[in-house]
């Protein structure tokens, strides 16, 4: 055993601690201090923060609420409850002529008791020492609207050292943010890197133009070099400015970036000799570079019958597979009480109808299809965020009727859900109305039952987004209820395929659009990409609608990387996200949710969105109905219609004089944005200017990826003599079509197939016959190979070769 230190050492040691503690060993700064809460380390370095009463303390926020830069000191009021909360600065050494200047600005409208004190002492840190008060500030003398500096002259103490101290009481109080904090006179000579312009999610490959912003803190002009660096990559420039005293600052626009996808460091640096606080003269910046995910935009569909918001989402399938159905669920409208209302829409007819209501209203809660039925959890029933509830609810779309299931072991608001194996609902945090939780409770459909699994790391959340991809789960942002914080954290979970209740929580890349609550989020595989996706919420910790986002972002889970989609036309939060199947593409559907607040306050939604993801195998994009192509007068006049449209970014026209070798003649757009569920109709003249006997005519149409499609070939004689043979598709899968055209009068005509040794495997007598002419469903049956389709008519024989594959 190591012997004690004897007591007289261990009294002294004891003290010394004690006093360096209160900052009797502090180091003292003297000359000038300046802070702006950039850092993101808070408290600064030698400030303290310090909470008295009440469960809160001063922090570093960068909500964009600062004085020049992104961030600020803020402290919430304690609400229900007294706050008493003190940030104390370094000690200084106070010189003559010096000031303490800074910059104050209440969160809410302020009331009383609220009040911002600032204290002094001369001796130590300990908050008893601090017994002269230099100013106070309550409801009746905070600044309306923005920020507004104080200063308060210190020359009173000039050769002391001292210490300032912010204390902040209060009783449901407004909450306060400080910024800007400067303490002594400016040097002569002192410049900072105020801070790097650029976008905040920076795209691969699309150049920006970095821009940095340099100012002089000092008491006489300078003449200084400043330089930006990228790392990795080699970007590297310096330019050489001037700038005037006192605060004067310029930006500076340095050479086009455009990097790939990647993490990058950029480093500003202002390069001036004698700087007497050279510690802010460089600033490095992380930034990374996203890839663009190849997604169409959000198409629009028909909106709710009502506004709605908190409300349930669940997609399912006809019976037959030939209709896709979106359920809304419940939820609030135009005001404050949840109803159980229940709308369904149906992709192929595009409308609303009433389903049965809910057992119970609530809102707030996950919906979810599950072997064929709809299963409800948890929410708030009675009133709008009131008690927590347990139900589960079961609806049968079939049969349009409810039922109920086990109810959940621990009420639920604002969870995230997700579905495996389509067995098995995970329900995950969420808060029972009193508390967040961070359990995760798994429900199985097969034997109605629920169960515990791992449990989320760290604190509850509520409010935040889940999307799983098999057993991967994908958990983003959310609050914890400590400051209402909005958290940008992404937590990966892998579900153990042996025990589904053992999960192995890890944590991934932030959100790249920042702290966030109340977004949609989805899970789907598509193209051979695992991703989940993520759309709307909101992001600022203020007022309830007053930031939301307009993004999508879409996390890669075999590239562990965020790519961003296209953006929202219409912002929501608290709008979930579902996927959803139709017969020919796999798509993401939001609607409702709550608007952009106006004066009068939030704003439920009715506004009804797809964001498609890839086609389905099997029907083509554009379900063409009618294509021909006739002489009219000297022109040839092409027609076609279409029943439904899905990510059709328009048409190609192209023409040959002999079926074999075509040319571009005109490309059409649809018109609008690559979808449509209505019968739309196209029309193209063709002058003929080479004065062609005949010509054939190419239909093609290209999906929002570029994929070609083709829809037929016409033929249109300008000379009534002539005749052709072409057939389409060519090559063909199953069968091809054949289109004749033959010259006045009537003559017999036939049609053979014959295969590369000249062996006959088909033929059809037409009769007499003449103008244009259709045969279907040649080539069926037959092996892939290559064959020739011949015309005997009049005397002649048209030919033209196939492919079967």
């Amino acid at each position: 055993m190591k012997p004690l230190l004897p007591v007289p050492v261990r009294l002294l040691l004891g003290c010394w601690l004690l006093l360096s503690a209160l900052g009797a060993g502090a180091q003292t700064r003297q000359g000038y201090l300046h802070e702006s809460f950039e850092g993101r380390a808070f408290p600064p370095t030698g400030w303290r923060s310090e909470s008295v009463l009440g469960n809160l303390q001063w922090g570093r926020e960068a909500d964009l609420t600062a004085v020049e830069d992104t961030a600020s000191a803020l402290i919430f009021p304690q609400f229900g409850g007294d706050g008493d909360d003190w940030l104390v600065l370094p000690r200084f050494r106070v010189a003559a002529g010096d000031s303490l200047k800074f910059w104050l600005l209440p969160l809410f409208t302020p009331g009383t008791p609220d009040s911002l004190t600032i204290k002094l002492s001369t001796t130590d840190s300990a908050r008893g020492s601090f017994t002269r008060t230099l100013a106070r500030f309550d409801a009746t003398s905070y600044p309306v609207g923005w920020f507004e500096q104080v200063r308060l002259d210190l020359s009173a103490y000039a050769g002391q050292r001292v210490y300032l101290a912010f204390r902040y009481t209060n009783h449901d109080g407004a909450g306060m943010y400080i910024d800007d904090v400067e303490l002594g006179r400016l040097p002569a000579a002192d410049v900072r890197v105020h801070h790097l312009t650029l976008p905040r999610t920076p795209l691969a490959g699309q150049p920006v133009v970095p821009r940095v912003t340099v100012q002089n803190m000092g008491s006489a002009a300078q003449t200084l070099s400043v330089t930006l660096t990228a790392a990795p990559g080699g970007y590297s420039h310096t330019q050489t400015i001037t700038l005037g005293p006192r605060r004067q600052e310029r930006e500076l626009s340095f050479p086009a970036w455009a990097p790939p996808a990647g993490a990058y460091t950029l480093t500003a640096t202002a390069a001036l000799p004698g700087d007497a606080y050279p510690a802010d003269n460089a600033r490095s910046y992380r930034r990374q570079v996203y890839n663009v995910a190849a997604l169409p935009g959000w198409r629009r569909r028909p909106d709710l019958p009502e506004t709605r918001s908190g409300h349930g989402l669940a997609a399912y399938r006809s019976a037959a597979g030939d209709t896709t159905y979106l359920l809304s669920l419940g939820g609030v409208d135009s005001g404050a009480v949840p109803d159980g209302k229940v709308w369904r829409y149906s992709h192929r007819t595009g409308a609303w109808a009433p389903r049965a209501p809910m057992p119970q209203a609530r809102c707030y809660f996950g919906a979810h299809t599950i072997r064929g039925r709809v299963y409800v959890a948890g929410g708030v029933d009675g009133v709008f965020m009131g008690t927590g509830s347990t139900r589960l609810d079961i609806y049968d779309p079939q049969r349009n009727t409810w039922s109920s299931g086990a109810p959940l072991p621990t009420a639920s608001i604002a969870y995230g859900s997700a579905v495996v194996g389509d067995s098995l609902l995970y329900v995950v945090g969420g808060s029972d109305g009193t508390r967040d939780l961070s359990q995760v409770q798994v429900y199985n459909v097969r034997r109605n039952t629920w169960a515990a699994a791992t449990p989320l790391p760290g604190p509850g959340v509520y409010s935040h987004g889940l999307g799983v991809v098999g057993r991967t789960l994908l958990l983003l942002g959310g609050e914890t209820g400590q400051l209402n914080y909005r958290s940008a954290e992404t937590w990966r979970g892998e579900i153990n395929p042996v025990n589904p209740l053992q999960i192995a929580w890890t944590r991934v890349a932030d959100y790249p659009a920042g702290p966030v609550r109340y977004m949609g989020a989805a899970g789907a595989e598509a193209g051979g990409r695992r991703r989940v996706y993520f759309t709307g919420g909101e992001t600022r910790e203020r007022l309830v609608g007053t930031s939301l986002l307009p993004e999508t972002w879409a996390y890669d889970l075999d590239a562990q990387e965020w790519v961003l989609g296209p953006a929202k036309p219409q912002t929501v939060q608290t709008g979930q996200l579902v996927p959803l199947l139709t017969p020919d593409s796999l798509y993401l559907a939001q609607a409702g949710g709550l608007e952009p607040t106006t004066p009068s306050g939030p704003r439920h939604a009715r506004r009804h969105e797809w964001l498609a993801l890839a086609r389905a195998t099997g029907p083509l994009p554009v379900t063409l109905t009618a294509f021909a192509a006739r002489l009219d007068g000297t022109q040839a006049l092409l027609t076609w219609t279409t029943a439904e449209e899905q990510l059709n970014a328009g048409f190609e026209l192209s023409v040959s004089t002999d079926g074999q070798r075509y040319r571009p003649l005109a490309s059409l757009r649809p018109g609008h944005d690559g979808f449509s569920g209505s019968a739309r109709h196209y029309r193209y003249l063709d002058a003929n200017p080479a004065g062609d006997r005949l010509r054939y005519y190419h239909l093609q149409q290209r999906d929002l990826d570029g994929t070609l499609h083709s829809l037929g070939i016409r033929l249109v004689a300008f000379d009534h003599g002539a005749s052709a043979l072409v057939a389409a598709p060519n090559p063909f899968g199953g069968s091809t079509t054949a289109r004749l055209l033959l010259p006045a009068p009537a003559q017999p005509a036939e049609l053979l197939l014959t295969d590369a040794l000249g062996r006959t495997c088909w033929q059809r007598n037409l009769g007499p016959v003449s103008g244009a002419v259709t045969v279907e469903h040649i080539g069926q049956g037959l092996k892939p190979g290559v064959y020739l389709l011949r015309c005997r008519v009049g005397g002649q024989e048209l030919r033209t070769k196939l492919v079967k594959e």
